[in-house]
């Protein structure tokens, strides 16, 4: 079981607020500062907040935005290529 000032510290490093952690845990901000703090939470609390950092943290909108824009110029590459082909063997879509 994490301590507090390691759980305030594995926090810090993936850049979560307390907040965002109360969010990904389900237990509430008010608890997981006074166990940041050095109250001795109680061990279902504790491994939900343990369970809630090692999650993968959420996609920003930008990142999904730029994965999105990525994809589509990824299709739009195969769709030209399968167009060349085509004109290159005489085929024409109407």
């Amino acid at each position: 079981m994490c301590k507090g000032s390691e759980i305030r510290e594995r926090r810090q490093e993936k850049g979560l607020s307390v907040r965002k952690l109360a969010q990904l845990s389900k237990v509430s901000h008010a608890y997981i500062s006074r166990i940041e703090n050095g109250f001795k939470g109680t061990e279902k609390i504790l491994v939900k907040i343990e369970k809630a950092l090692d999650q993968q943290p959420e996609l920003s909108y930008e990142e999904m935005v730029r994965r999105r824009i990525a994809k589509e110029d990824r299709i739009n590459d195969r769709l030209n290529y399968i167009l060349k082909i085509w004109r290159k063997i005489g085929w024409t879509l109407f």
